[in-house]
């Protein structure tokens, strides 16, 4: 049986800070008590051990409330992605056949809405049984349309106990948390910090003056490598922070050592929703390289010479729709990667090999070719479908300055063999890209069409 974290830290710990939100501090107990007499109320309302209560997922204190007592309850929570149009809000809560949605607006959906400032007698809860439901998220969709991941109570609590020993949580660690509760990534690092009985420094939304302020009182740190950047961009402060998660897809070399030489333990994370978030992460106190290494008790291998490949308790065994691993545990990432020195350096999905005239093509390597480059902001690659080579490279790119696409094309040339040079551009001020960073290549192809 697997407890409840926070009513276990507050009995432990119940002064010690768990969430710094707005510059107000939450402790344990004083959170603790709030999700207990939600709890009562979703009671009163109806949710019963086993249903599913969708959750419209802010980064609130009333968000993380609301978390913890659908879990109290015994009820899995199906985290809403806040920046969907409302169809797509409806086709998931359809898809996860949810019985009620936790929402602030109070607006009518296919299930009755529950208001977040409901409460009842205070309910404690008891365990959990490891293979039950505890969240249930949808894929960021990057490549089409996201599908809902099923994670188990051992699911989840396995993977917040290896994060920990990689990382050497405890708490007295501070955890600058900017990622989405909706992703999760953002809810993993509630479990964390709970498990833990640390603290979580809880941003609403991403602004480079105040992540950059709450570095200082950071010991960790998540975030996509664009966020990175434009909070080193903002001022040359020198930081101590002793562990910071980098992920949502490759980091760039350069960026990983300009943060490390101010002060940042920078560390390259391979995850997944269907990992609960972190499954390889590079080691604590080396200096940075894009080489991650498994978790413990997670396994990573290549298949047919670079296929990455999966297993572990953290791992998910099915989707709303269809099993998720194979039948000895493995899942199939999509990723692609390769062996070095020990580790693994992720090198791009599956799909993104374009196969032109012949010719495959690895789409990251044109894109971090093309990012190597001074006035290219930001690159995204993927191929088109053509008469005549069957697949064409197509670069949709950020520039800063003047340049061509012909005088592209030239400079590639010093770095690239002459069929993976991108026969089709678009110039876009800004890359399509999901909530949490990732480049979206359906809409990146639309832009084409």
């Amino acid at each position: 049986m697997i407890e409840d974290w926070l009513s276990d830290a507050a009995a432990v710990d119940p002064e010690r800070t768990f969430l710094i939100i707005d510059g107000a501090a939450h402790s344990f107990a004083e959170v603790d008590d709030r999700a207990a007499r939600m709890a009562g109320g979703l009671l009163d309302v109806g949710v019963t051990r086993g249903d599913r209560v969708a959750l419209w997922a802010n980064n609130d204190l009333a968000t993380v409330v609301a978390l913890f007592a659908i879990w109290r309850v015994g009820a899995a929570c199906v985290l809403v992605n806040t920046r969907l149009t409302e169809p797509e809000v409806v086709d998931q809560l359809a898809e996860s056949a949810v019985s009620f949605i936790v929402d602030p607006h109070g607006r009518e959906w296919l299930v009755p809405s529950i208001n977040l400032q409901l409460t009842g007698q205070p309910h404690r809860g008891s365990p959990h049984e490891p293979a039950s439901e505890c969240l249930i998220v949808f894929t960021s969709g990057s490549g089409g349309q996201g599908r809902g991941v099923v994670l188990s109570w051992e699911n989840v609590d396995a993977g917040q106990a290896a994060s920990a020993r990689h990382l050497g949580h405890t708490s007295e660690d501070v955890w600058l948390a900017v990622l989405p509760v909706f992703h999760v990534g953002g809810a993993a690092i509630l479990v964390r910090c709970a498990a833990r009985r640390s603290t979580v420094l809880l941003h609403d939304r991403f602004e480079a003056e105040a992540v950059a302020a709450g570095l200082g009182q950071a010991t960790l740190a998540s975030f996509v490598a664009t966020q990175l950047a434009t909070v080193l961009d903002f001022d040359e402060r020198h930081y101590d922070v002793r562990a910071v998660l980098v992920g949502g897809g490759p980091a760039k070399q350069s960026l990983l050592d300009r943060a490390y030489a101010r002060g940042l333990g920078v560390l390259s994370t391979y995850g997944m929703t269907e990992a609960g978030s972190q499954i390889a992460t590079s080691v604590v106190g080396e200096a940075p390289r894009r080489l991650v290494v498994p978790i413990p008790g997670a396994e990573m291998r290549l298949v047919d010479g670079n296929e990455i490949q999966v297993r572990g308790p953290m791992v998910t065994g099915t989707y709303l729709d269809a099993p998720a691993r194979s039948d000895d545990g493995w899942f199939v990432t999509g990723d692609r990667g390769e062996s070095v020195d020990g580790g693994f350096r992720i090198t791009g999905r599956t799909s993104d090999v374009i196969i032109s005239g012949g010719e495959n093509v690895m789409a990251e390597e044109v894109k971090e070719a093309l990012e190597s480059l001074e006035l290219v902001r930001a690159a995204a690659v993927v191929g088109l479908q053509d008469a005549t080579w069957g697949e064409i490279v197509a670069a949709a790119v950020e520039i800063s300055g003047e340049v061509s696409f012909e005088e592209l094309s030239d400079q590639l040339r010093e770095s690239l063999a002459g069929y993976k040079i991108p026969k089709a551009w678009r110039s876009v001020e800004s890359l399509p890209r999901t909530s949490l960073g990732k480049i979206r290549r359906q809409a990146v192809r639309n832009l084409f069409a």
